[in-house]
């Protein structure tokens, strides 16, 4: 847009009112990019591939992360569990993005895997002109800080409930520069990424190494049902709960240098609630109420949302001490089996199981975390159902629990309090190696910003 700099008056052509927001057209203009500019629509163009989902046939469906987190196949459904039923095919390189989570980063590239998968009209997806933009390109731009304002100013709506407005998003102008450009910005970025993978790779060889030490130290053998040319022999002494699932699951096999005694004899097993959400004096009040988003293998010192006390008084959630320790019972992704202790008293939601009331003359409180934590493949196998498989209070409750001595005047002697040592100082290195990891990801972030917008 041609336009004169006046330190009160600002001109704007009238071919550029096309879209009337006052707020849109000047910060768009003002942006101080570095490179020549081009609106969206001119690299990028919207796939509407309709498709009706049939009953009989299964459809893979995608989520996309918010804060650049990517594309990512969610599960496989039969059509008759699917109520949408007019959707759209995606394909592999289409750009996707959120109309509702955009805003948050919720951008990607479809992977391979997610071939044909079907999205509903929340979700839209875009084939790029390859000749004018590296898709890594856009996908870093469209998800950076800088651009959150645009996403904002591109959308409408009331509350957290602000779609994005497709008519306004193509019309906009983003810094592009020459391909060759972007493709040195995008190795220079990926350098720096790749430099960060090596931390998390050796953080996650660190947590594979708890659940061995763990199994070792405390005698616990995972035990394959024995295939024999297709036949499983399973011993009857070994068989805790009947169905398929359940039998042709890795299960555990405890020596007897330890008692082994089920989570229900040293401590009460609760879960929680979730509050009416259309009554407004349930919620913003100064209870913590946990979700299992928030259980991460972390002490919870704070949670995203609050309740107040007519809120427990009226639904099934209640207030749990400060020690008491969390089991994630369902979620998507990686969430079931997940654990957390308390560092505040809090409430739950349904989804979260609660040990509180922890006999501390049998156990000590962060053996029983450590070892939960070391147990989250396991405690996750013992889900079931079909579209989403969870966990129950009387799973938690039965579940078995190896339990050493406490203490010993013996330094070489596995006790709690020695594992706990062990195993914390382990974590203390993990959480120091994912920090770096997260630096080195944050620092390429910033040098491609820098690189596009300018000095932020």
């Amino acid at each position: 847009m041609t336009k004169e700099g006046y330190k009160y008056l600002q001109l704007i052509t009238y071919n550029d009112t096309l879209n009337w927001n006052i707020k849109h057209l000047l910060s768009n203009k003002n942006h101080n990019y570095l490179f020549e500019t081009s609106i969206i629509g001119n690299i990028m163009a919207r796939r509407k591939e309709a498709i009706t989902v049939q009953d009989e046939q299964s459809y893979k469906r995608i989520t996309i992360q918010t804060k650049g987190g990517g594309v990512h196949v969610r599960d496989c459904l039969a059509g008759k569990h699917i109520k949408t039923k007019e959707q759209y095919l995606i394909h592999s390189g289409q750009l996707a993005i959120s109309k509702i989570d955009a805003r948050n980063g919720a951008v990607g590239i479809v992977p391979k895997e997610a071939e044909c998968a079907i999205i509903t009209g929340n979700f839209w997806v875009y084939d790029v002109d390859i000749n004018k933009a590296n898709i890594e390109y856009l996908v870093l731009l469209l998800s950076s800080s800088c651009f959150v304002k645009v996403w904002q100013e591109c959308s409408n709506g009331s509350g957290n409930r602000l779609y994005l407005q497709e008519k306004l998003f193509l019309n906009y102008d983003i810094p592009l520069p020459p391909i060759v450009i972007q493709n040195m910005l995008i190795n220079k970025y990926n350098d720096v990424i790749v430099e960060a993978g090596k931390y998390e790779d050796e953080a996650d060889l660190l947590e594979k190494s708890i659940i061995e030490k763990l199994n070792s130290m405390l005698g616990i053998i995972d035990m394959e049902a024995i295939r024999i040319k297709g036949l499983s022999t399973i011993k009857y002494s070994q068989v805790h709960k009947w169905g398929i699932d359940f039998l042709t699951t890795q299960r555990s096999i405890y020596n007897k240098r330890f008692m082994v005694k089920p989570l229900s004899s040293i401590c009460d097993v609760g879960s929680g609630g979730t509050p009416n959400r259309s009554n407004p004096a349930y919620y913003n009040g100064n209870i913590p109420w946990v979700k299992t988003g928030e259980i991460l293998n972390e002490v919870i010192m704070g949670t995203e949302e609050q309740i107040t006390e007519t809120a427990i008084n009226n639904s099934s959630a209640k207030v749990y001490p400060k020690g008491s320790l969390l089991i994630a019972m369902y979620g998507q992704g990686l969430t079931r089996g997940r654990t957390a202790k308390l560092g505040i008293d809090a409430a739950t939601n349904q989804a979260c199981s609660v040990l509180y009331n922890i006999d501390t003359n049998k156990v000590l409180v962060d053996y029983l975390w450590v070892y939960l934590h070391g147990e989250y493949q396991r405690i996750r196998a013992l889900a079931y159902g079909n579209n989403q498989p969870n966990l129950n209070g009387q799973i938690i409750k039965d579940y078995p629990v190896v339990l050493p001595p406490m203490y010993s005047n013996d330094p070489n002697a596995i006790t709690q309090e020695s594992i706990i040592k062990e195993v914390f100082a382990i974590k203390s290195k993990i959480k120091s190696l994912r920090q770096k990891a997260a630096n080195l990801r944050e620092k390429a972030k910033k040098q491609f910003e820098e690189a596009v917008f300018g000095e932020n």
